[in-house]
């Protein structure tokens, strides 16, 4: 992008302030998005707003469309306790749920922990590898 030197301002006098203004709306329209919603973008397309949408990327239109989390394909983590994490007696430490890999939504400390095992009483770790939880 080039850049551009703006003339100074000049004394208050109304021709030269015109003057001034065009030269400088000239040297930046290109610049300024008058749009005063995310609706104006041109790549936005927005109908039948509700609550609890998303924007998500349609590759066919090459538009943002408004959309719910599930029609975008978003899967929503399943959400657990720290007690529950640290309870091996729990469901969520039985082998059916539990599986190597799996990332849970721990809603006590508002962060996803991961399944290091299978077994009841694997440990859940945090996103750094830290254990944080250890059913017992």
């Amino acid at each position: 992008m080039a850049a551009y030197v703006l003339p100074p301002p000049p004394d208050v006098d109304d021709a030269l302030v015109k003057a001034w203004l065009f030269e400088l709306y000239k040297r930046n329209s290109f610049l300024v998005d008058s749009s005063t919603d995310i609706n104006g973008l041109n790549d936005v397309v927005i109908t039948s707003v509700t609550d609890n949408e998303v924007l998500a990327y349609d590759s066919s239109s090459a538009k943002w469309i408004n959309q719910t989390a599930q029609e975008a394909g978003i899967t929503q983590l399943p959400t657990e306790t720290s007690t529950n994490l640290d309870d091996v007696g729990h469901a969520v430490n039985t082998g059916a749920l539990k599986i190597q890999g799996t990332v849970i939504y721990n809603s006590t400390t508002d962060n996803p922990v991961y399944a290091v095992g299978n077994a009841a009483a694997d440990i859940w770790v945090d996103g750094a590898g830290t254990t944080v939880h250890s059913p017992a």
